[in-house]
């Protein structure tokens, strides 16, 4: 049966119904896997509001367990406490409790159980797409268009793990522009993680986990009372495993970095009065790992490569054979702060935060053996400093059982780039035609490979070779036909000072009916402050070339919303949404030839008519939403180191990305529960003249590309997911066994619509026991249960394709204890 079709059964069979999730208070020992980078952890236990089951003589009612997905939840999207099923926002909210009782391991796991979320990972930057928004772009100069939050705290840096660290009590994804309340970078969404606070009563909890792939996880976490007004927690992870892939026999690298992680989180709660606390946190996290710097040349390798040596790799997917060794080194660390203070009439809460990160990394472009080119940065680099106040209005202020709103400003300052990145050049030369030998132009036949030289030779010139240009590059006197190994060396960064004010209200007509209306306005500078570009040579000297002068540039803009919900009965929601949301521009400071240009910012404007409606008393959940996204200006990424400029950006007009999704769940009975959640997006490029791609031909790079029409990328026109989870009374606690599948139809990863991930489809199953009388979990699971192969990333480049492959089968055992 196609697989698609399977899952379209199983959807319809089990029904539509939302996912919602709280902690419950049968299950106080439970934890969350951990993470391939850092693990997510589990918040306290919390009272929970069951759902009603099914009376006591039907099937499965007498082993009087109740599953941990049947649950309420209370986020914060709104910034105030509501009840998940009261709010009229797209939401797909998630504590660490039910994301282990799901067997989510990762922050990117995430994808598998949240309707239109492409979650992955390109070198050390996260990249996420939120209903078909989102960003490709790996370099820290450009904005992610999904906002991560982390209490409260944003982070703009896409190449921060720091919140896979701490003792999670819940994640809340937000779906459409979120730009009143969350600001800059939210136009496709919102994810908010929130920890939990130090407490006042005593807690430890360990967590030891081995899998295959010699995967060793630690983790401590220990929380309690300093003095009567103070409390404390901290957390130490240690993460360690092998590389998934492996080398060939003929390798000229002797290995590959595993992965190596160490997080340790300090939180410090100060509570003198009852109206008033302070809470202090500081996160370090060491991160180190291979990630999507490995990647392979596949089979389509280009004529340029493979006049080069390139050759396309069809052995064993999970084996590699390359010149440079792929690896990621990050370091985070995060200092904030959150002050509440309670008068009466209304809440007052100020946020602030010192964020500083960098990394270093290393990859092999053309991702084989043959040494033409290989990227190293040795700083990229992220400094942040934010701060905000929030007036919330509250149960004792003015008209508060019919007007609920709230006021507040924000300033972010930044300065990010890279000091340096170097382009490693092995070899330096493109060949005469006399030069090739008569397999390759046997192979590609000699027009091609004469078509290919001119093409090649018309932008590097006929004499300077890759190091010539890359791109272009007059190469002084004596440098030319210098040793390989020569580097062309960027340094660039770039400061960001943006202020902001915002304001939403939402007035209840009455109990059924609710306006609520919003809006930010944010002006935003961004300087170009440094930009140059030379030649490191062999002998560790540097030939400067350009050094580009200081530039800025300068927007403001207006973010409205508006909402009308209407519930017609208890139980049932159905709202209508208009909102819009802002996308900074900026430099593209990987540039070698000019000096870097600015991209203008990108704007969503979006429309949806959304509902969230229970029934059979709660048993059966359903939140479905229908809506459209306008986006003006696009950023989309492009990579070719014949182009000038590496990495760099550039805005595709206008695009329209359309569709629906959905969220079930199903309480069949108390114990036995089925889950379902799917997204069906239509992206399309309304207008993109002028797009930069590679000749269809030749495979060189060429401007000039009209891909309006095309579609736009990481936009699966369906994914979706289902699951059964059971939970049996054993003598000692309960037993849980649950099975989920994952579906993705596929989509482009380049804006040309030359490269696809296929479709695929995944499956998982785990096991879980609790021993209530010491608080001991024990959980095995497995993934990727049929070895699916799929792909983590793919890089079109100037010599091949190259991908990153996901895991294959993954399997593990977890200890958990907690006193």
């Amino acid at each position: 049966m196609d697989s698609r079709i399977a899952v379209a059964a199983v959807l319809t069979a089990i029904g539509m119904t939302t996912q919602v999730s709280a902690r419950s208070a049968t299950d106080t020992g439970a934890a969350t896997p951990p993470a391939s980078e850092l693990p997510l952890q589990q918040a306290a236990p919390v009272d929970t509001i069951p759902v009603q089951g099914p009376p006591a003589d039907e099937p499965g009612a007498a082993s009087g367990r109740q599953s941990r997905l049947i649950e309420e939840v209370i986020v914060t999207s709104q910034k105030r406490e509501e009840n998940l099923r009261d709010v009229p926002i797209s939401i797909s909210a998630f504590t660490a409790d039910t994301l282990e009782a799901k067997g989510v391991t990762t922050v990117k796991d995430l994808t598998q159980i949240t309707p239109g979320l492409q979650y992955d990972e390109v070198a050390s930057f996260s990249t996420i797409f939120l209903r078909g928004v989102g960003t490709d772009a790996f370099i820290p100069t450009a904005d992610a268009s999904v906002a991560t939050y982390i209490d409260g705290i944003y982070y703009p840096s896409s190449n921060s793990l720091a919140q896979d660290l701490g003792s999670l009590e819940r994640i809340e994804v937000l779906k459409g522009p979120q730009g009143t309340l969350f600001g800059r970078n939210s136009t496709g969404g919102a994810i908010s993680i929130i920890t939990r606070k130090p407490s006042f009563t005593p807690e430890f909890t360990t967590r030891l986990t081995l899998g295959n792939f010699n995967e060793q996880q630690a983790r401590v976490f220990v929380t309690g009372p300093v003095s009567d007004t103070v409390a404390a927690s901290s957390s130490i992870i240690r993460n360690t495993a092998d590389s998934y892939y492996s080398l060939t026999a003929d390798s000229p690298l002797q290995s590959l970095v595993g992965t190596r992680n160490l997080g340790v989180q300090t939180k410090l709660l100060w509570k003198p009065v009852d109206d008033f606390d302070l809470l202090l946190n500081a996160t370090k996290v060491q991160l180190r790992a291979a990630g999507t710097s490995l990647f392979r040349a596949n089979e389509d390798v280009k004529p340029l490569g493979y006049i080069l040596g390139v050759r396309p790799d069809t052995g064993n997917p999970y084996e590699v054979a390359l010149s440079a060794e792929p690896f990621n080194f990050t370091n985070n660390n995060v200092g904030s702060l959150e002050a509440n203070y309670r008068p009466a009439w209304f809440d007052v809460k100020l946020l602030a935060s010192y964020q500083q990160i960098s990394s270093d990394s290393q990859n092999d472009y053309d991702g084989s053996p043959v040494d033409l080119v290989t990227f190293r940065s040795s700083n990229l680099f992220s400094k942040v400093f934010t701060s905000e106040i929030q007036l919330i209005s509250n149960n004792d202020g003015w008209m508060a059982d019919k007007l609920k709103w709230i006021v507040g400003g924000y300033f972010i300052k930044s300065r990010a780039g890279f000091d340096p990145v170097d382009v490693v050049v092995g070899n330096n030369t493109i060949p005469r035609l006399g030069d090739i030998s008569a397999p390759v132009i046997s192979q590609l036949g000699l027009p091609l490979v004469q078509q290919v030289l001119d093409q090649a030779n018309a932008i590097l010139g006929p004499t300077q070779g890759l190091l010539g240009t890359i791109a272009g590059i007059p190469i002084p006197p004596g440098a030319i036909g210098v040793p390989n190994g020569t580097a062309v060396r960027i340094s660039a960064y770039m400061d960001t000072l943006s202020p902001s004010i915002f304001a939403q209200s939402t007035y209840n007509f009455t109990e059924q009916l609710a306006l609520t209306l919003g809006g930010r306005y944010q002006t935003e500078k961004r300087t170009l402050v440094q930009s140059n570009a030379g030649v490191l040579n062999t002998d560790g000297s540097y030939t400067s070339l350009f050094v580009f002068p200081e530039d800025s540039g300068s927007s403001h803009n207006f973010s409205p919303k508006v909402t009308l919900d209407y519930k017609p009965y208890e139980g049932s929601l159905i709202y209508l949404t208009y909102a819009k949301g802002f996308r900074s521009g900026t430099f593209n400071c990987v540039n070698i030839l000019k000096a870097p240009e600015f991209v203008k910012p990108e704007t969503t404007t979006s429309y949806e008519l959304g509902t969230k409606t229970d029934f059979f008393d709660r048993r059966l959940r359903v939140s479905a939403a229908v809506f459209q996204n306008q986006i003006q200006d696009l950023q989309v990424q492009f990579v070719s180191i014949l182009s000038g400029g590496i990495v760099s950006l550039e805005n595709a007009a206008k695009a329209t990305i359309s569709g629906a999704d959905f969220d079930v769940q199903w309480a069949i009975t108390p114990s036995l529960v089925a889950t379902a959640g799917g997204a069906y997006l239509h992206g399309r490029f309304d207008s993109y003249p002028d797009g930069r791609g590679y000749n269809p031909i030749t495979g060189i790079y060429q401007s000039g590309f009209d891909f309006s029409g095309n579609t736009t990328v990481r936009t699966p026109e369906f994914s979706g997911s289902a699951g059964l989870s059971y939970t049996i009374d054993m003598s000692g606690g309960p037993l849980e066994i649950a099975a989920d599948t994952y579906y993705n139809s596929g989509f482009y990863y380049d804006n040309q619509n030359t490269t696809q991930q296929p479709a695929y489809q995944i499956y998982g199953a785990r096991a879980s026991y609790l021993y209530e009388p010491w608080n001991l979990r024990l959980t095995a699971a497995v993934r990727n249960i049929t070895n699916q192969s799929y792909y983590l990333y793919r890089l079109v480049g100037d010599f091949d394709t190259g991908d990153t492959l996901a895991a294959p089968r993954n399997y593990g055992l977890s200890v958990d204890w907690t006193f």
